[in-house]
């Protein structure tokens, strides 16, 4: 399949973890997300390759201007998906 052709979907966010043993990347497309798990050496390779199309991208159409704050809260938290449930507003009297 030509990847050009291929239906395409919009992504808003990634959300990426780990542990010793793999990387779970979280990507969000409108009110939907797909969970992917990936080997340390898979997400290795996945780094290597993006860094080099960046490169790429911005040796044809100029720099790119995007910094990565860690920890950043996205925008678009899980209770804000279809179905999640809404956590418990806390009144000024829960704490008393």
């Amino acid at each position: 399949m030509d990847p050009h052709q291929a239906p395409k979907q919009f992504c808003d966010n990634i959300n990426v973890s780990h542990n010793e043993e793999f990387f779970i990347f979280q990507v969000f497309s409108g009110t939907s997300n797909i969970v992917y798990a990936m080997t340390p050496e898979h997400i290795k390779r996945l780094s290597i390759a993006l860094q080099w199309h960046v490169s790429e991208f911005e040796k044809k159409y100029g720099g790119i201007s995007a910094e990565w704050p860690p920890r950043i809260t996205s925008p678009i938290q899980p209770g804000d998906l279809p179905g999640a449930k809404k956590p418990k507003k806390r009144s000024k009297h829960d704490s008393e």
